[in-house]
């Protein structure tokens, strides 16, 4: 939810100015080990992911990491769906490869606040692409956990650089960051070395890094950081044999694809269909009004209600492909529609002009042919709409020939271009944090005179760098993150308190940090 600023919010509040001292410093590195700064950034870049089932219950916890302030996060695919690479699927629902826990793709996600909280479900994140043979899925934030809530924009998210995974040696320093459910519900810090290189999909190609690193169950899908602060890989898996056991990440550079791929699929934010509470087990219906479609599964053919051959990668020479998915609060008559795309192509369907004559609700599928010949080869996707609106999006690859690199060194990254502030409001005289509190930071250059006169013109967002929302405690974090080498100004507005106002109060430098810690400010009541 993008917070539109007037001046009647600001002035009801009244503005408050901001005492910019203390920046924390920066302990001075060794040539192996990342500086605090940059293992701070690494723990709060990591995510906390529960599992969901079909019936909207938690199954199981994994990590992730935010890769994207779109809302993208990296983690594994076994923490969203079946994969065979550790063997076929023993439990009582006999899952298929590439099949979803839960039948929308839905996870709950708790960003870490602090190293030393516990994360809670703040988000609802979907699957949005992956790969099975490599164990790796981007998921997106699409709403909030709690029911009536709207996502912030922008998110309040801290992204980490990725590196390149293929100059990494034997002997390298390596940390897995994440959530094992041995160490407890807070995020935990594990060094090691970099001990040797692995092909575990068997297909020529390295995909991942042995590790005397520990991944424990719940580490999945976490963060593997290398000495200088940047993400080399995604704690993944390990072999235990006679009582000792080696782990394994896999290489950042084979999941770069998937994450540029997600960077070009639109999701709809909003209603998700997953229900919303306070615990990370919620209830497990929800009542809903608007038509939705859910997440989309594909496979070669469907017969007896199911998917025949189901996964994100089907083999050469497939002659159909089908993608199902399940609908909700559908009205007959309603208009929808689908397109199909191959290589970024369109090669069939349509957006809208046709009218629903299915049920309210149930399983649907879209079927892409091609005369009764096999398929080309390639990278495809269907868009489904309802009202000529986006409702639902889907990739699947055929063949291998057009299956992205396992080897791509990673473009310019964007997680380390700039910086984001952390800190503390608090009552003056209690010390206590001050609830929704908004901290507002100009663009460069913008004064404290010209936003004021903005807000007689309507349109003082246009002026404003960044900002953030005090929480129960007085905590913020701004976002988006803030250019380094300039210099911003600084409002805060707390509801009853004395304002102040700091022209250029705050100076990033170029070599700051990419989290800023501030010392508490204390605002004095009126």
């Amino acid at each position: 939810m993008k917070l539109k600023i007037t001046r009647t919010h600001l002035w009801l509040v009244l503005i408050a100015s901001i005492l910019l001292a203390g920046m924390m410093g920066q302990p001075v590195a060794t040539a192996a080990d990342p500086t605090a700064d940059m293992i701070e950034n690494g723990m709060l870049a990591t995510m906390k992911l529960w599992i969901l089932g079909p019936d909207n219950k938690s199954i199981g916890g994994c990590s992730g990491t935010a890769v994207d302030a779109s809302g993208l996060i990296l983690t594994n695919f076994h923490c969203v769906g079946q994969t065979d690479l550790y063997g076929k699927d023993s439990s009582a629902r006999k899952m298929k490869d590439g099949e979803l826990f839960h039948p929308q793709g839905l996870l709950l996600v708790g960003p870490t606040l602090s190293p030393k909280q516990t994360p809670k479900p703040t988000y609802v994140a979907q699957f949005v692409v992956g790969n099975t043979h490599l164990d790796v899925a981007v998921i997106k934030i699409v709403s909030m956990f709690t029911q009536g809530q709207k996502l912030p924009d922008p998110l309040p998210l801290v992204l980490i650089t990725r590196g390149d995974s293929d100059k990494v040696n034997v002997g390298d320093f390596v940390a897995t960051v994440g959530y094992p459910g041995v160490g407890g519900p807070l995020v935990s810090y594990l060094t090691g070395q970099i001990s040797g290189f692995d092909d575990q999909d068997g297909d020529g190609e390295l995909d991942s890094l042995k590790t005397t690193a520990n991944i424990a169950a719940g580490n999945s899908g976490g963060l593997g950081m290398n000495g200088q602060g940047e993400q080399i890989g995604i704690s993944t898996w390990g072999i235990s044999k006679n009582g000792e056991k080696i782990d394994r990440f896999k290489m950042i550079n084979i999941a770069e694809p998937y994450i540029q791929r997600a960077l070009q699929i639109k999701t709809v934010s909003g209603d998700s269909g997953v229900p919303t509470g306070p615990t990370p087990k919620p209830p497990s219906t929800t009542t809903t009004t608007k038509p939705t479609f859910g997440a989309l599964q594909f496979g070669s053919d469907f017969q007896d209600g199911k998917l025949v051959g189901a996964g994100q990668t089907l083999p050469t020479g497939i002659k159909k492909i089908v993608g199902a998915f399940e609908f909700a609060a559908m009205r007959q008559g309603q208009d929808w529609g689908y397109v199909w795309t191959l290589d970024g192509q369109e090669v069939a369907g349509k957006s809208s002009g046709n009218a629903w004559k299915d049920d309210a609700s149930g399983l649907f599928t879209v079927s892409l042919t091609n005369g009764g010949k096999a398929l080309p080869d390639g990278a495809y996707q269907v868009t489904l709409y309802i009202g000529g609106a986006v409702a639902s999006q889907g990739a699947v690859t055929v063949g291998k020939t057009t299956t992205p690199p396992v080897k791509q060194t990673p473009p310019p990254q964007t997680g380390g271009a700039g910086s984001v502030i952390k800190g503390q409001i608090v009552d003056a005289d209690t010390q206590r944090g001050i609830f929704d509190a908004l901290v507002l930071l100009l663009k460069p250059g913008v004064t404290i005179a010209e936003f004021d006169e903005a807000l007689d013109s309507g349109d003082p967002d246009s002026l404003v760098a960044a900002q953030a929302t005090t929480d129960q405690d007085g905590n913020y974090q701004t976002a988006p993150a803030l250019a380094r080498g300039k210099a911003y100004s600084v409002i805060i507005v707390a509801k009853g308190y004395q304002f102040r106002a700091f022209e250029n109060g705050l100076e990033i430098k170029s070599d700051d940090a990419a989290v800023i810690k501030m010392n508490p400010v204390a605002l004095q009541k009126r």
